[in-house]
């Protein structure tokens, strides 16, 4: 059996901004691999390449935040996503508000979840980070989908 590589182009995914803090170091990375991974407790778990700032930044802190985008918001899914936090602030300029931990929020986005890590799981080239939401907030129905 030949696996064609191009099957995840059918995959969806929603748009996300993972926010982290590590002392005074702020910083927003675009994201598309989240999902819902336990009900009860509300948990979720994210898969960031083992190469980004976000991975150090999670590695360091018990917390995160999730901005889920809106449609609109396209210019701030490419800034936040091609860029590294390592050479520019990327929450400059955007519309933050401080959530719990500090963690940066995207004001006006379609939901927030702030998180605390549970585990991390070495998952090829990424580690698959899972996490208990501590708290969180609905300001929108019109989540931004995302297909490779």
């Amino acid at each position: 059996m030949m696996m064609d590589p191009r099957v995840t182009k059918n995959l969806t995914h929603g748009v996300y901004l993972v926010g982290t803090k590590v002392g005074e170091k702020r910083n927003l990375m675009t994201l598309a691999w989240l999902m819902q991974s336990s009900s009860s407790p509300l948990m979720i778990s994210l898969a960031v390449s083992a190469r980004h700032l976000t991975t150090e930044l999670l590695r360091k802190s018990d917390f995160f935040s999730v901005s889920i985008l809106r449609p609109a918001q396209k210019d701030i899914a490419k800034k936040c996503g091609t860029v590294s936090g390592r050479t520019a602030d990327k929450t400059a300029g955007l519309a933050l508000e401080d959530g719990p931990e500090g963690l940066p929020i995207l004001k006006d986005a379609a939901g927030w979840l702030v998180c605390r890590k549970t585990a991390e799981v070495p998952c090829g080239d990424h580690i698959v980070f899972m996490a208990e939401v501590i708290d969180s907030a609905v300001q929108g129905d019109d989540a931004m989908v995302y297909r490779s």
